[in-house]
This record gives C-alpha cells, sequence and structure tokens, in this order.
C-alpha cells in the first residue's frame, strides 16, 4: 500500500425514513455514541488513509461539526461535502472532493513552460495537471489511487474487510465485500402467491465498503449521469461500464442501521463488546 494514496468517502446524506425517527438515523446514538460517529472513528483509526471524506446534507454542516467532528476528536482529520439528493449524486460529490484532494498545487507559470518541464523533468510522463490561474494542480500518476465508498451507518465493519477490499481494488480495480444469502428465496407472482424458489447457491448480499480505482470509479459515475441511469450501488456502476467487479468476504456483523430493530441489534452487538474493529 505504499505506492498508493488511500481515500474514503463516508456517505451519510439520507432522510432514514425507514427509521421514523424524529432526527436522521446517522445522529441516533448507540451506547451514547452516534453511529455516525462511530463509523468515522473505526476509519479514522486506519493510518493508511490520506483523506477521508464525509458526505452530508447541506444543512447539516454545522451541526455535524459541532456534534460529531468537534466532540469525537476527529477535528482535521475529516473533510466534509454536502450531499445530493439522492445517493448517487451524494456520492459523485464525495468523489470530487477526492479528485481534489488528490492534486497537490504547485505555482508554476504555465503548465507547458519548459522551465517546469526541465524543473519536474524527473516525474516526466507520470504527472497530470491542471490549471487554475497561475496555480498548476499536479498529481503523481505514478501512485495508484484508491477509494473506498462506505455507507455512513455501517459502523461495525473491521478492519480486515477495509484491507482486503483495498488489496482487491489494487489487484482488479474494483473490489466489493459480499456475505452469501442463507435465506430461502421465492419469486412472488402477480396475485401475490408464490411461485417458485430462487435457487441462492452463488447469490451474495452485497455491503459497504466497497473500493475501487479513483479514475475508474470517477468515469462510471459520470458516464451514469450523462446517461440518467440511476443505481444504489456503485459497483454495478463499474460493471455497466464493463469493468468486472472482484467480491472479497464481508461479515454478518457489518450491518446496515435502517430501522429500529437494528438499532437493537447494535446495542447488543456493543454490550457483548463488538466495537467494530477487532473480530
Amino acid at each position: 500500500m505504499k505506492k498508493c494514496e488511500i481515500y474514503a468517502v463516508i456517505v451519510a446524506g439520507g432522510k432514514g425514513l425507514r427509521m421514523d425517527s424524529a432526527i436522521r438515523k446517522q445522529y441516533i446514538e448507540i451506547s451514547g455514541i452516534s453511529v455516525l460517529a462511530r463509523t468515522l472513528e473505526l476509519f479514522s483509526r486506519f493510518k493508511s488513509f490520506s483523506n477521508i471524506v464525509l458526505v452530508i446534507p447541506e444543512g447539516d454542516m454545522q451541526y455535524c461539526f459541532e456534534n460529531i467532528i468537534l466532540s469525537q476528536g476527529l477535528d482535521g482529520k475529516i473533510c466534509m461535502v454536502s450531499g445530493g439528493s439522492e445517493r448517487q449524486h451524494s456520492v459523485m460529490n464525495g468523489l470530487k472532493k477526492v479528485r481534489e484532494l488528490s492534486f497537490s498545487q504547485k505555482p508554476i507559470r504555465s503548465i507547458n513552460d519548459s522551465c517546469y518541464q526541465k524543473n519536474m523533468g524527473e516525474y516526466s510522463g507520470c504527472w497530470n495537471t491542471k490549471q487554475n490561474g497561475d496555480i498548476a494542480y499536479v498529481s503523481d500518476k505514478s501512485k495508484l489511487k484508491i477509494v473506498l465508498i462506505h455507507d455512513g451507518v455501517r459502523p461495525f465493519v473491521d478492519h480486515n474487510i477495509i484491507t482486503r477490499c483495498i488489496e482487491g481494488a489494487l489487484e482488479y480495480g474494483a473490489c466489493i465485500p459480499v456475505v452469501p444469502v442463507v435465506d430461502t428465496l421465492k419469486r412472488k407472482d402477480s396475485n401475490g402467491f408464490a411461485a417458485n424458489l430462487v435457487d441462492r447457491k452463488n447469490l451474495y448480499q452485497v455491503q459497504t465498503p466497497q473500493a475501487f480505482d479513483l479514475d475508474l470509479i470517477l468515469k462510471a459515475h459520470e458516464q451514469a449521469l450523462s446517461s440518467g441511469i440511476s443505481a444504489t450501488d456503485d459497483s454495478s456502476l463499474v460493471e455497466l461500464i464493463g469493468k468486472k467487479v472482484f467480491m472479497t468476504s464481508g461479515s454478518v456483523r457489518n450491518i446496515k442501521i435502517t430501522t429500529k430493530d437494528d438499532l437493537l441489534l447494535a446495542e447488543y452487538m456493543i454490550s457483548m463488546g463488538t466495537k467494530g474493529y477487532s473480530y
């Protein structure tokens, strides 16, 4: 991982309608600490991240900064951006911020300036530049850039899953954590009756974080946006542009907190000593 830059986009821009709560589900406390704070604290412990971008509803910036980031001592570790009307738009906002953060500022007179080329000759062919006034934003293309996209309401993902996803993205360009489907599956007909049994062999539930080469996932999102394609799963957009997605093992403990029953399960997991970093 030394020859790559690793970023995380934590998506917490949802309304949480299924929770039926007066406050958004990401701010609900579990054993005295909010769901989102637990997720951010877990990712902040992973030292390989260059930056962590948090995507939240536009009107929640001040609240989140004061009650989540400052209260948990995460100031300076988290960069906030506002979300969009749908999850896909929120993820794109986070990816755009990662792309911005992945560029370093180097003042030059002109991108094509021969003096610049001479001074930066050692990086010839390895640097991307884009100009903004008198500043060129320079990105070291000799380093792979990996971004992990994670649900802010999955506070129990462990570091082993994160590591496997990063390694999978480095090797294959895209990697997602999954768990096998264990329940019996039935297809329903138009009248509400069981139509037939669905073979669960080779069926898996997809979790997050989903890890991607930064350029690849940006391309997938940009093409989906221009084509009017909507999806709640980022890996599906990658598959739509013809790229295969590698699957690695997730965990049944890596739950997504969506309903009040999930909150009860989360409270139980914490009471049993499950903190998210040591499965």
